[in-house]
């Protein structure tokens, strides 16, 4: 019996020494997703565990929390028109981005207009041709490819909108938008068309 009660109290402090330091109950420092919508940007905390947050390299050094943080160098979003399958864009966003982490790839581009019915922007060409050839926003880094975001370095991009009917980027409108990339980072802000 004494054996039996000593299992059952040895499993018990084991079980809290594993659930405890992981429990997902601490804010992370930098850590959020961020989601828009025609009315503006919303960021939304990511949880991490007190073992990530105060021993990350406890085991190594390989965990989320080594990547070092993307950031913003310009942005410029032009006045003009997205393209369509038969209209060509005279509107385009340029942006520069410094990523002093690894190599990795941007996953999505959204922009969306505050205060404003039209849909968010979240299709791209690499040139201002109508048609529908448009940047491929792959996960896997291909060296040289439209979404490939080289690290330690400051990378310049310029894209150009698509939507299914030509839509209007208007100087004075405040635009919101977000850029995800495959290491799990977003950056994100607002802007007003020149």
């Amino acid at each position: 019996m004494k054996f039996e009660i000593k299992m059952v109290l040895v499993s018990v402090i084991m079980l809290s020494a594993l659930i405890i330091p992981n429990a997902p109950i601490v804010k992370s420092n930098n850590g959020h997703t961020t989601t828009c919508n025609s009315e503006g940007c919303t960021k939304i905390p990511i949880y991490e565990s007190i073992l990530q947050a105060y021993a990350p390299c406890l085991f190594g050094c390989f965990t989320p929390f080594s990547v070092k943080t993307v950031t913003v160098s310009s942005t410029t979003l032009y006045i003009g028109v997205t393209a369509s399958a038969t209209t060509i864009a005279t509107s385009n966003f340029t942006f520069s981005l410094n990523n002093p982490g690894a190599d990795t790839t941007i996953i999505s581009i959204s922009i969306v207009a505050q205060n404003a019915s039209t849909p968010a922007i979240t299709v791209w060409d690499a040139t201002p041709v109508a048609g529908l050839s448009h940047v491929d926003f792959q996960e896997n880094y291909t060296k040289g490819a439209t979404n490939a975001f080289v690290g330690n370095q400051v990378s310049s991009f310029t894209l150009y909108p698509w939507t299914n009917s030509s839509e209007r980027i208007m100087v004075g409108q405040i635009y919101n938008y977000v850029i995800a990339f495959s290491n799990g980072q977003d950056v994100s802000g607002s802007l007003i068309p020149q």
